[in-house]
């Protein structure tokens, strides 16, 4: 089939053009790095199974490897920053885990966090 989709016209159209269509919600999150040792506040603005958008409680800069929290959704998303605009950051997933199904050692760290977010 080498016909072409429509789905992928320049970015000069306004099609879309990412990989996944993102929805637009509202979610609390947090952003962890360091293993726990650096956690900031988000909001997430943008979601799809591919990234996200999230904007910051405070102006600061996120780590360019990054985990995204997000907690109505008891999810966890290894990030990297895609984008950077005055109106937040893009964050591509490169793994996607449920919390539930966390029991690595090295990522205890992120049911531990989302733990004190639930008190």
């Amino acid at each position: 089939m080498a016909q072409a989709s429509t789905n992928q016209a320049g970015s000069s159209s306004g099609v879309e053009q990412r990989k996944s269509p993102r929805k637009k919600v509202l979610l609390t999150g947090k952003i962890i790095s360091d293993a726990g040792a650096i956690v900031f506040d988000c909001t997430i603005r943008d979601l799809s199974a591919t990234g996200a958008r999230v904007t910051l409680a405070q102006a600061r800069a996120i780590p360019q490897g990054a985990y995204l929290l997000d907690l109505a959704n008891r999810m966890a998303y290894e990030t990297v920053v895609v984008s950077e605009r005055a109106g937040g950051f893009g964050l591509k997933f490169n793994k996607a885990m449920k919390l539930a199904d966390v029991t690595a050692p090295e990522l205890r760290f992120l049911k531990r966090i989302w733990m004190e977010c639930a008190r």
